[in-house]
């Protein structure tokens, strides 16, 4: 008898094991990983080139969303200041 509530432990344990390892599996392919870098900077412009009176660009909201969702600067020819968090 102390021989097979042995092995049916075993068994309990190894089944709890798969199951586990299972349910961590589904939710491990769940879990997207963001398509942008995280640890990539990217710039327009340069405050040299506000200082010396470059306002004018010709990037737009969208294309700088694709590079990220966290973003300071300021619009079109320095008409207010910008910021952007969480895309």
């Amino acid at each position: 008898m102390d021989k097979l509530r042995f092995f049916l432990g075993i068994a309990l344990a190894v089944a709890l094991v798969f199951c586990g390892a299972i349910v961590y599996t589904s939710f491990a392919k769940q879990v997207t990983t963001p398509s942008i870098n995280q640890d990539t900077l990217y710039q327009v412009s340069t405050f040299d080139a506000l200082m010396h009176g470059i306002y004018d660009s010709n990037v737009t909201i969208i294309d700088l969303k694709t590079h990220g969702d966290f973003g300071i600067g300021a619009f079109e020819g320095m008409d207010g200041e910008m910021m952007v968090l969480d895309g």
